[in-house]
């Protein structure tokens, strides 16, 4: 029976198939994603003729986002929109900070997008927050003057900030509600690597049973029913073997994961969950081997299920199609719970 076990272990395939194949995942497509991802921000242009210092603070602090690529001009050019190189053009006017203090909020920005900008919305709510936040503190300022002759204009102003930073004390904990249930709205973005993991455990547990299935050929397994639960001692002593090599592979896998910060491959959801969900694998294909005998009818039905959990779980996360109790029947979907 060791004999047995040590061929399995012994076979380059497996091995291939258990290092070679996850190793060139993580160095050509993992960084490739994160290219891809640094690639796919939307361009935006910041104009600002009168190269104000005011102007020059809120580009850099709306540069912080990886959402957007934006850029500093200091002349006006709509053949770029025009082209759809990038996304929108926000012209400020001049003498930005001195309205700003007068408490002179209109027409301090000029919008320019052209029909096909898509996005350009959102940084447009992300610049008017950083912007809005100034003006705020100025009108407060403006206002506290007038009441207090004591107090100065530039002290109310800067103590006006300690509201905004690092955090606002007063935030909105936003929910959505479908109808059902209220669900938080967070920041984090879907991660499928927890789908494509279970994907492809699922589609190496086929080279494994083989293992059942040419053993069962060759007669091995008849051989051992005379003896005392001789068949079901090497099926046990495959199925540990399995897990163990399985979720040594998946715990090397969830580690490297770790140490690369792409929203690709995060991984986010419980760890147990996933643990039921590769052990119930195994049990299923455990089931299957002892009614299916044909190895190739096995591995049609698996790759079938397989692929179809795995596109149903990706529809759902990516909100194609909403959740339904029944798709429960696809194991991957539960690890969008």
């Amino acid at each position: 029976m060791f004999n047995i076990i040590q061929s399995m272990i012994r076979t380059k395939a497996l091995w291939v198939i258990v290092l070679l194949i996850p190793s060139i995942f993580f160095l050509i497509l993992i960084p490739l994603t994160e290219e891809t991802a640094s690639e796919v921000s939307v361009p935006i242009v910041i104009v600002d003729e009168s190269q104000q210092s005011y102007v020059q603070e809120v580009f850099e602090e709306v540069s912080q986002s990886e959402a957007f690529t934006v850029y500093y001009e200091q002349e006006l050019n709509l053949d770029e929109l025009a082209r759809g190189e990038v996304e929108a053009v926000f012209e400020f006017s001049d003498r930005m900070q001195e309205k700003i203090a007068e408490g002179d909020s209109d027409h301090l920005i000029t919008w320019h997008r052209n029909e096909n900008s898509m996005f350009d919305g959102l940084f447009k709510e992300e610049l008017a927050s950083t912007i809005i936040k100034d003006v705020v503190r100025a009108e407060a300022a403006n206002m506290v003057t007038q009441e207090h002759t004591d107090a100065t204009w530039e002290e109310v102003y800067a103590h006006g900030l300690q509201y905004f930073e690092p955090e606002p004390i007063f935030t909105i904990d936003f929910r959505a509600y479908d109808g059902q249930a209220q669900v938080e709205d967070t920041n984090e973005q879907a991660s499928f690597f927890p789908l494509i993991l279970w994907f492809y455990t699922w589609l190496m547990l086929i080279f494994f049973v083989n293992f059942l299935y040419k053993w069962r050929e060759i007669g091995i397994l008849e051989r051992l029913i005379p003896i005392s639960s001789g068949k079901k001692i090497v099926v046990s002593a495959w199925f540990i073997l399995t897990s163990l090599i399985i979720f040594a592979f998946l715990g090397g896998a969830i580690t490297i994961s770790n140490s690369y910060d792409s929203a690709f491959i995060s991984w986010q959801g419980s760890f147990i969950i996933f643990c039921i969900c590769i052990v119930l694998s195994l049990l299923i294909y455990i089931i299957l081997f002892n009614y299916v005998k044909s190895r190739y009818l096995f591995a049609s039905l698996v790759i079938f299920y397989g692929s179809t959990s795995f596109v149903m779980a990706l529809l759902i996360q990516s909100q194609l199609i909403h959740d339904h109790p029944l798709y429960k029947i696809f194991i991957p979907v539960w690890l969008l719970t």
